[in-house]
């Protein structure tokens, strides 16, 4: 008998990383966005100033993103490991 391979949690998250790179970079940009406008809200200082920070944050957040997806690109074309093709 075969044996059936069981897709770990970290399995499944590369491969919907790897399907979906642009979406995992704009829900990250658009989470840290929110985030960081809620704590900036919080803090003493001039309306300008919180959106230029909230900004700033989000843009490096955003890049740290765009480095972690290339990460994970080269880890798995290098271990050989191929999204799954679901078609519906």
């Amino acid at each position: 008998m075969a044996e059936v391979h069981q897709k770990t949690t970290f399995e499944e998250g590369l491969s919907w990383v790897l399907k979906n790179k642009l979406k995992a970079v704009a829900y990250t940009w658009g989470g840290c966005v929110a985030t960081s406008l809620a704590y900036q809200w919080t803090r003493p200082i001039p309306t300008s100033l919180k959106i230029i920070h909230t900004r700033v944050y989000a843009q490096a957040i955003t890049l740290g993103a765009l480095a972690a997806v290339a990460t994970i690109e080269t880890y798995s074309r290098s271990r050989g490991f191929a999204p799954e093709d679901d078609e519906e």
